[in-house]
């Protein structure tokens, strides 16, 4: 098969088939039998418009149930150790010796 033929043959494959008159038939009937029924039922529309109350309710709801999420998340959430930072000693005997004084020698002089 060559390359013409091929793309022959997928565009054939694009074309919709046309309906066989069995078909048709069905379609029309079941369209038929709708019609007939849609007029039977004759019923009342429910407005949506809602009151300032009920759509206050309703986003506060939504607020609440946020924030019960954000203190579930926090509430599982790891603590995290403070970072040592790397000025900080790792132990006390690694540290340099205190000074001299106590860093108010300069109040005494006076």
């Amino acid at each position: 098969m060559n390359d013409t033929e091929f793309e022959s043959h997928l565009r054939g494959l694009l074309r919709p088939v046309a309906p066989s008159a069995e078909l048709r038939e069905r379609i029309r009937e079941n369209l038929g039998a709708r019609v007939a029924k849609a007029h039977a039922y004759s019923g009342r529309l429910t407005s949506s418009k809602r009151g300032i109350w009920q759509v206050l309710l309703r986003d506060f709801g939504w607020a609440c149930a946020g924030a019960a999420a954000a203190l579930a998340i926090f509430a599982v959430w790891p603590a995290r150790p403070a970072a040592v930072s790397p000025a900080s000693p790792a132990s006390p005997s690694s540290a340099p010796p205190p000074a001299a004084g106590r860093g108010d020698e300069h109040l005494r002089a006076r």
